[in-house]
This record gives structure tokens, sequence and C-alpha cells, in this order.
């Protein structure tokens, strides 16, 4: 259960309060989380996301940075720069759980019952592999995460999420500018 109340609330509202204080979710947070009108689909929904992160990140650490800590010299120069560039994932899962909710709150303009019946399919995991890769892809380039000497710190302040989140609309904006297509009709159906 506790588990289930991290994803919800990293999928609503502060994934650094989730991380930070899981065990004070119930206490504190309760009413907020499992709010009297929730449905079990707005509760499934952020765990099988959660799922699919976590899923994604222990691929990442089990065949690129574990890999490249034991083996280093059967890399290339540039391939251990890209993993290296992705090592924020290790303290993310939280924070993409929150991106990618956001995401979905920007889409349809809400996040309810509907919404959340009309993602639990038999896509939902690809689709969030596909935004996950995505925000992957932006992240990786972030000045701010590039610079940062302590990345777990740096994850656990509330503005430097909202502040990477701007980067991921920014990204999205030029795309759309660029292409003169919303990226997130790519990831998210119609509703």
């Amino acid at each position: 259960m506790a588990n289930i109340a991290q994803a919800i609330y990293s999928f609503n509202n502060d994934p650094v309060f989730a991380r930070r204080w899981k065990s004070r979710l119930f206490s504190e947070k309760y009413n907020e989380i499992f709010r009297k009108d929730i449905s079990k689909e707005e509760i499934i929904l952020p765990w099988r996301i959660s799922k699919s992160i976590n899923s994604k990140i222990s691929q990442y650490r089990r065949n690129q940075l574990n890999k490249l800590k034991k083996e280093p010299n059967s890399f290339t120069e540039n391939d251990k720069e890209n993993i290296l560039k992705k090592e924020f994932l290790i303290y993310s899962n939280l924070i993409i759980l929150y991106f990618i909710g956001k995401l979905i709150h920007k889409q349809y303009r809400e996040y309810s019952q509907k919404i959340a019946v009309k993602l639990l399919n038999m896509r939902l995991e690809k689709r969030t592999e596909r935004i996950f890769d995505y925000i992957v892809d932006i992240l990786k380039y972030s000045d701010r995460l590039i610079k940062e000497k302590n990345l777990y710190h740096f994850l656990l302040n509330f503005d430097n999420i909202n502040s990477l989140y701007d980067e991921i609309q920014r990204a999205m904006e030029m795309e759309k500018a660029r292409t003169n297509r919303n990226p997130l009709n790519d990831f998210l159906p119609r509703i």
C-alpha cells in the first residue's frame, strides 16, 4: 500500500515528498491521495505506469550502468558518455512518473476516472516506454543535470524538478513548432 500511495502522490502531486517522506504519506496525505471519490482506475493507472518506469530504469542500471562499471573497456567513449548522461535515472523513477502525470493532465486538461479508464489498456506499457524514452532523450542533454555533481540532492528539490519539467515543455514546444505536430498526440490517444 505504501508503494501505491507513493505512486499516486508522485503522479498527481509531489515526487519529492513521496520519496523523502514515504512513511508520512498515510499520516499526512491520506485524504489527498485516497480521495473519497477516487476510482480504482485512478489508483491502478499510476501504479502500472510506475511499474513500467521501474522496469526501464532497472534495464538501464543492469544493461548499461553496471556493465560500464564492470567492463569499461567494452564501451566506446561515445557509448560511455551516453550511458553516464542518463545516470540521473537512478534517482528519478517517481520524478518521471510525476512528469508523465503532468503530461497526461496537459493533454486532457484533467485527470479523471474517464481518462484513467481510456489509458488502462494493453498499450499502456508501450506508451509509457515511449514517453519515458522521450523524456530521457530530452533530459540527458539538460545542462542542469550535466553540471550537477550531486544528482541525488539536486533531485530532492521540488523547484529543480519543476525546472526540468520546464525543459521538457520547451523541447516539446520546439518540436511542435518544427514539425507542426503536438508530440503528446504521438504518445497519448485522443479521448
